[in-house]
């Protein structure tokens, strides 16, 4: 033995926290694989939203979407409005605000909501499938700013096309359509690595 003696062992009865339902985000015990396909979902002269690609998960997908703002010669007040917009302080409800959407290709439409949107409880498993919009952090000054989205969709798509719609009227946006190839990010899930397999 050495000089030190062990620190004594206390079990507080603190327990980890039951693992989250699988519809509110990604597994955290999976590397998933990368489809790649950039795609310009719109722009205009101070702003520019492109889908960058998808992380595909043995259960559903992440796609990631980048959004930028610059000011250029936009005077101060106008470009402080821009701004509160593109953060997303303006009101959850409002008309002209940024939106995400897919059309799977059995026709079911999927709007960007939070997990537990149309059920009570958000511990019920929802009846139908889910895209759940979680920021990935941003940066910027007084010149431009950007941001990341990343949309979970869970459960996994039927293979085929995808409709992904996407507007932002309140920063000149109108409603787009951007097809992807539904059958082949739905055949990378397979590859998703588990990282402890085993349990």
């Amino acid at each position: 033995m050495g000089f030190f003696p062990p620190d004594e062992v206390i079990d507080d009865g603190q327990r980890p926290d039951p693992q989250q339902p699988a519809w509110w985000g990604p597994p955290d015990d999976e590397i998933p694989m990368t489809w790649a396909s950039p795609a310009m979902l719109g722009v205009t002269d101070h702003v520019a939203v492109a889908l960058i690609g998808a992380e595909v998960f043995s259960d559903g997908v992440i796609l990631r979407i980048e959004r930028r703002l610059r000011r250029l010669t936009m005077p101060r007040q106008t470009w402080s409005r821009h701004r509160e917009v593109f953060l997303g302080h303006d009101a959850e409800d409002a008309p002209g605000r940024l939106r995400y959407g897919l059309v799977l290709d059995d026709g079911r439409n999927v709007f960007d909501s939070g997990p537990a949107a149309g059920s009570a409880d958000p511990f019920l498993t929802p009846s139908s499938s889910v895209l759940t919009r979680q920021g990935g952090g941003g940066s910027g000054d007084d010149r431009s700013f950007s941001t990341t989205d990343r949309l979970w969709l869970w459960p996994l798509p039927p293979a085929g096309p995808l409709d992904l719609v996407f507007q932002w009227p309140d920063l000149g946006l109108d409603e787009s359509h951007t097809a992807l190839d539904g059958s082949a990010i739905v055949a990378l899930s397979s590859r998703a690595v588990a990282l402890w397999p085993h349990g």
